[in-house]
């Protein structure tokens, strides 16, 4: 029985106000070429991706998008280092007081 290798996908998935949508094209091809667009903030899962994929398809021409939305508040705490910061405002008054001097 023969298997077309062209087709289209597409999927999403939400978590927790997390959303992603996952879109998979493939054509026909005598090679393997997995091609996967992630945004940097998941970047680190396009190994993983490939894998998934290299095991189920021997060829072809796969092209992965993957977009995430983070629509929660996981992730999104900001630390600051307050000692550090007040260095860098101390810097900044003096660079100030020194431009100042010279105009």
């Amino acid at each position: 029985m023969l298997k077309s290798m062209t087709g289209f996908g597409r999927s999403k998935y939400e978590n927790e106000a997390r959303e992603y949508i996952v879109e998979i094209k493939s054509v026909n091809n005598r090679y393997s070429d997995i091609s996967i667009k992630l945004p940097r903030s998941i970047s680190f899962e396009e190994e993983n991706i490939k894998k998934l994929i290299s095991a189920s398809i021997a060829r072809g021409k796969i092209e992965v998008f993957v977009t995430f939305n983070n629509n929660s508040d996981k992730g999104k705490n900001i630390q600051v280092n307050q000692e550090l910061a007040i260095q860098y405002i101390n810097e900044m008054k003096k660079l100030s007081e020194t431009t100042r001097n010279k105009l």
